[in-house]
């Protein structure tokens, strides 16, 4: 089997995984929140995102208590020796995706099933193993930019930076009301 062809069947499995995924995703209970009744936020990125967003998400940390627990995706084949051990995040590479893209390990098990108040996607544009991670998660709320509209329960349009981006979540989620 040549690599287009290959190529072509993974895509296939993409999508057909994607539309299951979506399905199921829809059946959870959604909470709305804004940052003042969220208490935790799960956050998914590309790991070339985060350096630059590490101040913006400690100021929401300070500023409205949240516990932040992070999802990084490497899209490399194995994870660089630098990256250290973080306890409560997820760091994964290709290496830890099935052969069709797919994420397959016990953190980000973890991960999808913990109930977070707010999950936010902050990949810029589609990123196949991050789509799978934000469909399977049981979040209350989910966030994400507009490359896969079915995905979330809030999303923003536009190509602004990571940075520009969570300012405009923030803005919007203080115009929330949200009555338990």
């Amino acid at each position: 089997m040549n690599l287009r062809m290959f190529s072509y069947i993974r895509n296939i499995m993409r999508k057909k995984h994607l539309r299951k995924m979506e399905k199921l995703s829809k059946k959870r209970k959604i909470t709305v929140h804004n940052f003042d009744t969220a208490k935790t936020m799960g956050v998914a990125l590309l790991s070339t995102d985060r350096a630059q967003l590490r101040s913006v998400l400690d100021n929401l940390v300070k500023k409205y208590n949240l516990k932040i627990t992070f999802a990084i995706y490497y899209p490399e084949k194995k994870l660089p020796e630098n990256v250290g051990v973080y306890t409560d995040n997820v760091l994964f590479a290709d290496s830890e995706c099935n052969w069709f893209g797919k994420p397959a390990n016990r953190a980000i098990d973890k991960f999808t099933n913990c109930e977070f108040n707010i999950l936010i996607d902050l990949s810029e544009k589609a990123c196949f193993p991050l789509q799978c991670l934000v469909a399977a998660s049981k979040a209350n709320f989910k966030i994400g930019n507009s490359h896969n509209a079915q995905l979330y329960d809030f999303m923003l349009l536009g190509n602004s930076s990571s940075e520009n981006f969570i300012m405009n979540i923030e803005t919007y989620l203080k115009k929330i009301n949200c009555n338990e």
